[in-house]
Parts: C-alpha cells; structure tokens; sequence
C-alpha cells in the first residue's frame, strides 16, 4: 500500500494531543483522597461519555511543538514511491468490485469467501423477511417518530437524576445512520444454496449509543450468573476439575435453536428485571429506568433494505451491543429453575457460552438422555439440540475427549476452514507478519492438554504458513520454541500492565514507505526525550505501531449491497433533529 500522507498527518497529530495531555497532567498530577466528602447518590453512573476534545497548549515548554512541527515538515518533504502492485491484480479487484451482478460475502464459518449471484442472495434474503411473525415492513423512515421517543427516555433520566449531563449528551448521537440488514452465508450447511444468518448493522444508529448504556450494567451481571463461560480459556481452566470416570461419564453439547429469534419482547425484559434484581446492587428507580431503556431499543429495531424500511417485531438485533447480554439473562433465568432449583447429583458439570451448552454426566446413558428430554419441556420455547457421547464432543473450538478417568483436550479444526492466513508478502509490516505463526502455535498449545496432539497439529498449520510463503526453517522453529513453553501458565490469568505512566504509541498506518517515516519521526525523538516532563516515561526508540492493511477480502466484501439513499441519514444539533 503506497503513502497516503493525510491519515499520517492524522496521526501524528493524534500523538501530539496524546503527548499534550500526558505532560499537562506529569505536571499537574491529581491528587486523590484529598476531599473529605463522601457521595450519597445511590445510582450508579457509566463511563460513557462523548469524546474529550481538550488539548492542552502547554506554553511554558516548546518541546511538543518543535517536534510534531519538524516531523510534519519533513512528512510533506517526502517524495512518494508508487506502489508495485502487479496490473492484473490491481484490474481484477476493479473489475469484481464493478461487478452489479454478484455479491462477495464471508462465510459464516472457517474464515471463507462466498461468491453468489445477487439473484440468489436477495431471494434468501426475502425469504427471511417474509417471516411475519419476525418482520414488519413500515410505510416510511420511523427515525423522526423513534428520535422524539429517545429525547424523551434521556430527558426521563435526566430528571429522575439516573443520567448525568455526560450520560445525557451521550445518548443523543449528533449523526445517526440508518440500519441495514445483510446475511452471511452457512456453507457448513449447504454449499450450492446456502441459508444466510441475517445480520442487523446498527453502528452508529439512532439505538447504538443506548445499547451500549445498557450493556455496561448487564454484561457484569451476566459473568456472575452460574452457568457463564467467558472464553475458551476459561473452559480449559474448569475442565481441569471436573470428576472423569471411565466408562460410566458421559458429555454432551447442545445448542439452543435460534436463540436470538426466540426471545420474545417481554421476555427479554422479564429476564433483564430478573438479572438487575439478583446479579446488581442497582436501586429500584435505576433498574425500571434500565428496563424502559431495553424496551425502546427492542421496539425500535428498525432497517432499511431495497428501497424500503423494516421493523424487526420479536427476537434481538445479534449484532446489537447488548444482544449477547439479554441472551444470556434469558438462558440464565431459565436455568435457575430447570437446572439449579433441583441439580441432579449425576449432572457434575454445566456451563454455556451463550447458545452452546456444555455437560458433564455421571451415571448411565439413558438417565442423562431423559434429563435432556425433560430440559425441552418448557414454555420459553427453547429447544436444545443435544450430542451424547461416551468418547467425545466439540465444543466452540475444542475436541473434548475422555481419556483414562481425564477429560482430554485439542483444538477443533472445521471441515469448512480455509487458508485464510495471510501471505509473507502481503503489504503488512514484516514483524506483525511473522508474530503470526507464533500466536497461533500457542493458542494450538494452549488447546491441548497431550503434547503429542500439540505438534500433530502444530504440523498441521505450519504447513498452511510454509503455503503462505513461510520458510520450512523459520516454521519449525517456531514449532520447537511454543513446544518447549508451559502450558500451565497459558492457562493462568493475564496479568495486566500498569498503562499509566506509560507512553503513548504512534498509531499509523502501514504503507510501502514505513520506514522512511520511522527515520524522520526518530529523527527528531531527541527533542521529546529533552522535555524535563515527558523524559522520564519515553522509550529510547519511538514505540510506531501499524494499523493492519487492508487484505483483498476486506476490499471486495461488502455488508452493504445497496446503501439508503443519502437522504436516510440524519443529522441532530443541540436543538433536535435535523433531516439532511
């Protein structure tokens, strides 16, 4: 990727702030505990907040100044080098991406591309949208009518001293886009007429800032319910414990059918109550207002496709910031009563990643298989689709095996993955590149608990890198170096670092002349290193850190076939909403 100057000026103007803002307060340090009043407000408060614009001019020491001047000075000097791109690349993506009569979407899994006619995507794509039940189509753009709705929710707040001006200014977005849906394709399920898991994009939409409100109270509630996994660590770490006996444990996996689109409305709500009530210390007033905040964001649920609007009437946007939240409060209040109220002594294990469901059985065959019949009566119709077995199940990227009275564990590779690791020339700078297999190698080493299915797969993709342009040398040792690590501490918690008095990096994007831009920004270090503030928390060397390149995949896949027209977006000031 050739130079682009302007995103570089950006961010080097961004350290600059930064670096502003770090001397200011090395100067001016706050003092804590030095108040003697204490706050009486019972309500909890976000850490929302819109983006700081300060920028503290700091006069008295010219140091920051002289520096980003001569480093901007010298980035405008600087001749560009034309990219060496090879032609029929360059004239192959503009010609894919001209294209009006296909579609190029990622693959729900193995990190796959899907080319398919725009015919055969859109009639997937109605077919969901004909689910009556799920979707109504809408006369117009609602977002005037929601926007009136959201002022008077924040102003509620305001009043009832549950938001703080911070909050408040939040949750009023100054731009708002309007929703589109789009589907990723299941390939795993059907190759030639794949179905598409329909994909709400609500990134900066009139709810977005909401969901995110809501999120930072549930999201710590929901890791205190007793069936949450946080990640596959975490499983690692649990199955460690678990009591095996060979020939009489039996573990199962089950996934909960469409999670997502079964939750109706006030469930949603009934089960968010039910978390805010027994996983918080939130006060009654907060947790109605929280509530009232979930049911706009679910009543609001609205996007644009094919010239019309839509309104999604049961379930949850997944791609909604607090989507995950809900799901897991849904799941967890019914596991309250199906699974903790009366625990079968047999049943030694149960936790859930959010839709997949992991047990641990002891006893015979058919006790656990009707125990899983009885967990689909219910009246939330939740439907779990269970795999019992005596040997082994996967579950989320694990092949859990049982192994003489231990549960075994190795990373799940997916009939449908691909190759998708990036080629050593690819325009990525070097040493990302080559952090890669390592990384890799460790999460191979991490996953499994017999060494000798750490190399067999450890091979495995090493030989995917060599494919990838890796030397057959520089693979192996790497192979050699994560075999010779312990996989105890792996599976130990990050310690995390102590960032604040730790310089801020320089953030840039990677480009064919990186190093040209390294040399003029050490160049000129010496002065930074000489303010009497900042010395004492800079590097030696300037610690440049590379936004990742985009990769052709990210160039020619698209989640919007046919944007709204420019008409569909609003604009709000501080008065209310203004239709561009």
């Amino acid at each position: 990727m050739f130079l682009r100057k302007m995103p570089t000026f950006i961010g080097i103007q961004k350290y600059i702030r930064k670096m502003n803002i770090k001397k200011y307060f090395l100067g001016n340090p706050i003092k804590y505990g030095s108040s003697t009043l204490t706050s009486t407000n019972p309500i909890q408060h976000s850490t929302l907040r819109n983006n700081s614009v300060f920028n503290p001019q700091v006069s008295n020491n010219p140091n920051i100044e002289v520096f980003k001047k001569l480093v901007l000075q010298d980035l405008d000097g600087l001749k560009l080098k034309k990219a060496s791109d090879p032609i029929h690349l360059k004239k192959g993506m503009q010609s894919l991406k001209k294209r009006k009569d296909i579609v190029i979407r990622p693959a729900d899994k193995g990190g796959g591309v899907v080319v398919l006619s725009k015919e055969q995507y859109n009639t997937e794509l109605l077919r969901q949208l004909e689910d009556t039940e799920t979707y109504t189509k809408l006369l117009g753009n609602p977002t005037s009518k929601y926007k009136e709705q959201l002022k008077q929710l924040i102003h509620l707040g305001v009043k009832g001293d549950i938001l703080n001006k911070k909050e408040s200014v939040f949750l009023l977005p100054e731009v708002c886009r309007i929703p589109i849906i789009y589907i990723i394709l299941k390939i795993h399920k059907d190759k030639v007429n794949p179905p598409g898991r329909p994909i709400v994009n609500g990134v900066d939409s009139l709810t977005a800032r909401m969901g995110q409100y809501l999120d930072q109270f549930l999201q710590p509630a929901i890791q205190q319910t007793k069936a949450y996994l946080r990640d596959t660590k975490h499983v690692l770490q649990l199955l460690e414990e678990v009591p095996v006996v060979e020939g009489q444990t039996w573990i199962a996996t089950a996934d909960v059918s469409s999670l997502y689109t079964i939750v109706k409305h006030h469930q949603a709500c009934s089960a968010t109550k039910w978390l805010l009530r027994n996983y918080t210390m939130l006060i009654c007033k907060q947790r109605k207002f929280l509530i009232k905040c979930l049911e706009f964001c679910l009543k609001s649920n609205y996007f644009w496709y094919n010239q019309s609007y839509y309104n999604q009437r049961t379930g949850i946007a997944m791609s909604a910031k607090f989507a995950p939240s809900v799901a897991n409060a849904f799941m967890a209040q019914w596991e309250e009563s199906a699974i903790y109220s009366n625990t079968p002594t047999q049943l030694v294990f149960y936790k859930r990643y959010i839709d997949d469901v992991l047990m641990v059985w002891k006893g015979t065959k058919e006790t656990f298989e009707n125990f899983c019949a009885e967990l689909n009566i219910n009246d939330q119709n939740i439907n779990l689709v269970f795999n019992i077995s005596d040997k082994s199940v996967t579950f989320l990227d694990l092949d859990i095996t049982i192994s003489t009275n231990k549960l075994i564990t190795k990373t799940h590779f997916k009939s449908v993955d691909s190759n998708s690791y990036l080629s050593l020339n690819s325009c990525h700078h070097k040493s990302w590149l080559l952090n890669i297999p390592k990384g890799q190698l460790v999460r191979i080493k991490r996953n499994c608990t017999n060494n000798t299915d750490f190399l067999t797969q450890a091979e495995f993709i090493g030989a995917r890198f060599k494919n990838k342009g890796y030397s057959d040398n520089f693979i192996d040792e790497q192979i050699q170096s994560v075999a010779g690590l312990d996989r105890n501490t792996m599976l130990q918690g990050n310690i995390k670092k102590q960032r604040d008095m730790m310089a801020p990096a320089i953030i840039l994007d990677y480009n064919i002349q990186h190093k040209d831009v390294e040399k003029l920004i050490k160049r000129h270090w010496h002065i930074l290193k000489e303010d009497r503030h900042l010395k004492s928390i800079l590097p030696e060397k300037p610690n440049i850190v590379y936004k990742r390149a985009p990769t052709i995949k990210d160039i020619l896949v698209k989640n919007v076939v046919d944007p709204p027209p420019k008409s569909g977006y609003t604009f709000f000031n501080t008065k209310g909403f203004v239709a561009s």
